[in-house]
């Protein structure tokens, strides 16, 4: 919940949950069971619970409440969110006996940036980042703390209107221990990222590739030697949902293909979704009850 993203960079309009989803419509409320195939043929047949995620919408699309259950149906844990102008400042996780495990606040400046957030965790551990920009409301710094000390921070540097970032870590002795450089396009979206030591040696270097919608449809990873190490291809359906992601290895060898098959409500949102594995020939059944407000 601490980390930053692009649009603290470029001050992008902040997604809904709904919308990071893909969830169409004024969703209410789903309730998401998982199930096991013992055989793709006999999936109607023969299936068990692996376990049941319930997550309640308010009416603006932000996620205010997450319950997780087992296979048995006991509650796992719980989170709840609390909003205000549509800003994320406060979140409760709770365990299956009702007990709160974690408290995370959080503080926004008069841009709307976020300030500051503090996670409380163990009864009285306390983890907290600091956020500086400046005066374009870029993000020049983080500062991160554990029960009032210094564990790491991070400096950024921006080029080339922006796109390009450079980002510095420090340890908690304040020396540089890594180098990031991103390029991302004029959107903000990530294009490039490569990680070095800090003698400027690289350590491995990641470039993302996206179709006209601004969805991934390939990841490249690659080594210290900047050879190609492995790479993802997706691909996804008209209602822009993933229906297959296929892993290569360096050798362009297919290491693994997951093909996903869904059935969709009325307002264009999946009820079902059966993923299959090739390497493993396992297979998952996910079904999705849907209740809209009205």
């Amino acid at each position: 919940m601490l980390l930053w993203n692009s649009s603290l960079l470029y001050g992008q309009a902040q997604k809904t949950n709904l919308e990071e989803s893909n969830l169409k419509g004024k969703v209410k409320r789903v309730i998401e069971t998982e199930y096991e195939l013992s055989d793709e043929d006999e999936a109607k047949k023969h299936k068990e619970v692996m376990g049941i995620i319930t997550q309640h919408y308010n009416r603006s699309g932000y996620l205010k409440e997450q319950k997780v259950y087992d296979a048995q149906g006991n509650l796992g844990y719980r989170t709840v969110y609390k909003y205000e102008n549509n800003k994320r400042v406060n979140e409760k996780n709770y365990n299956s006996k009702n007990k709160i495990t974690e408290r995370w606040y959080a503080v926004y400046n008069d841009k709307g940036k976020l300030k500051e957030a503090m996670r409380i965790f163990d009864g009285k551990n306390m983890e907290k980042v600091i956020y500086t920009y400046n005066k374009e409301c870029q993000l020049m710094a983080e500062n991160w703390y554990l029960n009032h000390t210094l564990t790491e921070k991070s400096e950024y540097n921006y080029t080339e209107n922006n796109r390009i970032v450079e980002k510095i870590l420090y340890d908690d002795k304040e020396s540089v221990v890594e180098k990031e450089i991103s390029n991302y396009s004029s959107t903000g979206m990530l294009q490039e990222e490569s990680k070095y030591t800090m003698r400027d040696a690289l350590k491995a270097k990641t470039i993302c590739v996206y179709n006209e919608k601004g969805q991934i449809v390939e990841e490249r990873n690659y080594d210290k030697d900047n050879i190609l190490e492995s790479r993802m291809v997706f691909i996804y359906d008209d209602r822009g949902n993933v229906k297959e992601e296929n892993w290569y290895d360096s050798n362009n060898q297919m290491t693994m293909r997951i093909m996903y098959i869904y059935t969709y409500d009325e307002r264009g949102n999946w009820i079902e979704k059966k993923e299959f594995d090739n390497e493993t020939k396992t297979a998952i059944l996910h079904q999705r009850k849907i209740t809209y407000y009205k």
